[in-house]
């Protein structure tokens, strides 16, 4: 019967122990002190952010040392500027207007379910826009790591209670 326990406990810190896991789509946005383009940027990251729900990662490319060699590594980045914004894996150094369309496109196609309000004379803007599915990173559910720890716990305790009926009808 400890066998069984210490193996139920073993299963679930594998279902629950996901360090590594970001939940939700993330924008990484990398900057410097004392840079006006870096200011203006993050400050219009921000005022999109109300329209779309996605998590701004703000890394100090001084102090955050650590993250941003990790992400350099991934994307196969060789030198990282300032202002940059990682988006779904894409790499994009400065600030200007193309950089910003480009961010606007992306979102507005990896987005759905947004609230279309009118402002008056026909000009309209999107509100509370919520990622699709498919565009969100690791799509972990804490329901579903429940029902998936349930559904290891009743296979485990089937495959038990078989074994020892079978081992008891050997015997």
């Amino acid at each position: 019967m400890k066998r069984i326990i210490s193996i139920i406990f073993i299963l679930l810190l594998v279902v629950f122990n996901n360090k590594d896991s970001l939940n939700g789509y993330n924008i990484y946005f990398i900057y410097q002190n004392d840079c006006l383009k870096c200011n203006q940027e993050l400050a219009w990251l921000k005022d999109i952010n109300k329209r779309f729900a996605f998590n701004l990662v703000i890394l100090n490319i001084n102090k955050d040392e650590q993250i941003i060699n990790k992400l350099k590594k991934e994307l196969n980045i060789k030198k990282l500027g300032v202002p940059s914004v990682i988006l779904n894996k894409e790499y994009m150094e400065g600030y200007s207007n193309e950089i910003k369309e480009h961010i606007l496109e992306k979102l507005e196609s990896d987005f759905s379910n947004c609230e279309m309000v009118f402002k008056g004379n026909e000009e309209k803007e999107l509100l509370n826009c919520l990622p699709k599915s498919e565009n969100v990173i690791n799509k972990n559910n804490f329901w579903l790591k429940i029902f998936e720890a349930a559904g290891i716990i009743m296979g485990v305790t089937f495959s038990v209670v078989f074994m020892i009926k079978k081992y008891r009808r050997i015997k």
